[in-house]
């Protein structure tokens, strides 16, 4: 089975930087976007690494078919945000990791003005009830400070939250 899903994977820049940090895995990067996809086609191709036109609202994996799925900033464009963590929950195999991110509402409250893609943005304590709500097992937390900079810190101070968590292994 493929090890890797990355949903919405834009124009593929961010599932290169993971294929080049992770050459054994197999990466399959989705988006709904056709123009993106073609895009990422030209411009980051990679031996391990897939892109495919699919739509992170509708895509339905099989069960337990991947080690490790990447969702960054997806969840706050979805309208049926714990539907889409029910499907990703299923596609991770028992053991397995979900790494997601999404804006802080706590300091980057949602305006639909200026988030015209977004939904909504989501308080750490929402993340953390949608992932368990979904049946994960959250393990770090971790935060981006803002748009502009790729640091990581712990905890989930910055504009954007990043969650670390696994599927439960099976009893």
């Amino acid at each position: 089975p493929c090890a890797l899903p990355i949903l919405a994977c834009g124009v593929g820049y961010g599932s290169r930087i993971l294929s080049d940090r992770s050459p054994a895995a197999q990466i399959v990067a989705t988006d709904v976007d056709q123009g993106a996809i073609a895009y990422a086609r030209r411009h980051y191709p990679s031996p391990n690494v897939r892109f495919e036109v699919g739509d992170a609202a509708r895509v339905d994996w099989p069960s337990a078919h991947f080690d490790m799925a990447v969702s960054f900033e997806t969840i706050e464009h979805l309208p049926d945000a714990p539907g889409f963590l029910a499907r990703v929950f299923r596609a991770v195999r028992p053991g397995g990791t979900l790494v997601c991110s999404v804006p802080n509402q706590d300091r980057m409250p949602f305006d639909p003005k200026r988030h015209k893609y977004h939904l909504r943005h989501y308080t750490p304590g929402e993340l953390e009830q949608l992932l368990a709500g979904a049946g994960f097992e959250l393990q770090s937390r971790h935060s981006q400070p803002d748009s502009a900079s790729d640091r990581i810190d712990e905890g989930w101070q910055g504009q954007y939250i990043i969650a670390v968590c696994r599927r439960p292994k099976a009893a």
